[in-house]
């Protein structure tokens, strides 16, 4: 009797999350075909203030997540009327365990890159590779590893392949390396794919050993959604050239960052209309520049934001004694402007903040520094280990939410925080993570409208969960303490 009450729960909250595929907004909204588009529509575009590990996937009735904030793939779903998260499967018998191609949860236990919600299914990139296989640093011989990305129903009822990436067997049993991202989500080295405009772009790497002779392929694939018809933009075809990271779409372009030696290095861009790729190292970035006598300095490894006219580069201040090691220790956080098709600088819409340049902090996990910044709806938002501050594009701070430490119990001797930021649905949302402590990522949420009026305020939304539920994870700990 309770296992037939536990399957009709099940039954029930899966109908809210296909119910939900009408309701869409905002974060991938439904164009109401289930998905199946058709290039007569006009496409959505790419998100940056809402991609990357963390994006937000919300309907109007509930979350849906991909895994615990780790890459091994476990897609949930959260519904926000009963608190509760579900395995995102629609066979009530099914125990979520076996790992195959019969669960859409834990499907063949791929290691997720990332999902994005996108016109009214979840996008998964993912590796396969055996159920047994513990990392990148033991591989097996004849061992296949494919790179693939798959269509998620948001009813749990079907994962369909939509495009193989990569894929290249592992003959002489050698360490593994493939693609990876790091936690912040804005940093140029993030090498998530987008989606932007019905193509999904994915920068891909499998590589066996060390050295050249291992290279089994590395680039930049443009997908087709629709079709699943893939294409090749960038190849990776020497050590040399970087990986693409840091991608961002915007009207006619997809940007990305190349870690590259080569003519490829820093900032390029791909024209999506005619195809044509344009190296921005020239102007993007790159010299200082001096303004009522301050000297702005761009922060290389944060991404810039972009809008389809402009390009807002990260940067500080410092001024002339302060040189040398020292150099940016007082700054103060700025933003300069460029004309993104010329490249000028636009010294009338660059500015300097109030906000310290936080150049190493101890507390920060994200390895590279507290800053993060965000381009939405006409407006710059700035966030640091403190909260987040938002600006209008003459430099004006306009509204701000902090961080309630006290109620998240943060103290001084705290030092791995992570802290990102998403906007979705006309709401802040803050994943927040105390890395010292065996638990979830907890996800928080504010209206943009009360922020801007000033009463802000943190409410929680939902945790990131995997095959383990919060509450099952806590009674394993308390058991490891007794």
């Amino acid at each position: 009797m309770v296992k037939s009450v536990r399957k009709k729960k099940l039954t029930a909250l899966l109908c809210l999350a296909a119910m939900s595929l009408s309701l869409l907004a905002g974060c991938g909204e439904s164009k109401g075909d289930g998905g199946l588009f058709t290039k007569k529509q006009e496409l959505p575009e790419d998100t940056p203030w809402n991609h990357g590990q963390f994006a937000i996937m919300e309907t109007e009735q509930g979350w849906y997540t991909s895994s615990d904030g780790g890459e091994t793939i476990c897609l949930r779903y959260y519904d926000k009327e009963s608190g509760k998260s579900i395995f995102l499967c629609n066979k009530p018998e099914c125990t979520h365990d076996e790992r195959s191609e019969n669960c859409e949860a834990t499907y063949k236990n791929l290691r997720v890159v990332n999902a994005l919600l996108y016109e009214g299914a979840i996008y998964v990139l993912g590796y396969d590779l055996p159920v047994d296989y513990s990392g990148d640093y033991a591989g097996s011989k004849d061992m296949t590893v494919n790179l693939s990305l798959y269509k998620a129903a948001m009813d749990g009822s079907a994962m369909d392949h939509v495009a193989t990436i990569i894929e290249a067997e592992n003959t002489k049993n050698q360490q593994v390396k493939r693609t990876s991202g790091v936690i912040q989500t804005n940093n140029y080295s993030d090498n998530r794919f987008i989606i932007h405009k019905g193509y999904a772009y994915i920068p891909y790497m499998i590589q066996f050993g060390g050295g050249q002779a291992g290279l089994r392929g590395a680039g930049l694939m443009r997908v087709e959604l629709s079709t699943g018809k893939t294409e090749q933009i960038y190849e990776k075809d020497t050590m040399a050239k970087g990986l693409p990271g840091g991608l961002a779409g915007v009207g006619d372009y997809v940007y990305y960052y190349s870690n590259s030696t080569g003519a490829d290095r820093g900032w390029n861009r791909y024209n999506v209309s005619d195809k044509t790729m344009e190296n921005l190292y020239g102007w993007l970035g790159a010299a200082d520049y001096v303004k009522d006598g301050r000297h702005f300095s761009p922060i290389y490894f944060v991404s810039p934001m972009f809008t389809e006219d402009r390009i807002y580069y990260p940067a500080y201040t410092y001024d002339e004694a302060d040189e040398g090691r020292t150099r940016g220790m007082n700054g103060l956080i700025a933003v300069v402007a460029f004309d993104a098709k010329t490249g000028e600088v636009l010294e009338d819409e660059s500015f300097e903040t109030e906000l310290p340049y936080q150049k190493y902090n101890p507390k920060e996990s994200r390895v590279n520094g507290a800053n993060s910044f965000t381009y939405y709806d006409g407006n710059i938002m700035i966030a640091n280990s403190e909260g987040a501050y938002f600006y209008d594009k003459s430099g004006k701070q306009f509204a701000k939410i902090l961080i309630p430490k006290e109620e998240f119990e943060i103290t001084d001797m705290d030092r791995r925080l992570f802290e990102d930021y998403k906007i979705c649905n006309d709401k802040l949302y803050l994943i927040y993570l105390k890395q010292q402590q065996m638990t979830n990522y907890e996800i928080y949420q504010c209206p943009l409208a009360d922020i801007f009026q000033g009463n802000g305020t943190w409410t929680f939304a939902y945790y990131m969960e995997g095959r383990l539920t919060r509450e099952k994870l806590q009674e394993i700990m308390q058991q490891q303490v007794q």
